[in-house]
């Protein structure tokens, strides 16, 4: 699972894991107390880009590269599953925040900027 919102949200998914799932989070740590130890057994990361490049040598950005090429790849053919829920146009965002803001959003939601009115 990948988290990009804040540490709350990242916690409330570590209920959604199962024995050995991963979490991957880039808006906020989650609170592993949150969870009792010797349970499910999670595999946390951490993505932290600013770091890599403000912090890290030449090979972590090598590395980075690497991966994304990969994932560019993974997704022009088609072997991605983005579990997009929905799209809208520019002008249906505030209401889907509400929706993410009551927590029982499934799937990402995406904003069509250039099929929007006025865009």
């Amino acid at each position: 699972m990948l988290d990009t919102l804040d540490s709350a949200s990242a916690t409330a998914n570590l209920g959604a894991l199962t024995f050995n799932g991963g979490l991957a989070f880039i808006g906020g740590r989650p609170d592993l107390a949150a969870i009792p130890g010797f349970t499910i057994s999670p595999s946390i990361h951490e993505v932290s880009l600013g770091a890599a490049y403000s912090a890290g040598a030449a090979r972590d950005r090598a590395d980075l590269a690497a991966m994304l090429a990969g994932l560019l790849e993974l997704v022009a053919g088609g072997r991605l599953n983005t579990r997009v829920a929905e799209t809208m146009p520019l002008d249906e965002v505030p209401a889907a925040y509400a929706r993410l803001a009551r927590g029982h959003q499934i799937g990402k939601l995406v904003c069509d900027v250039a099929g929007s009115a006025g865009a």
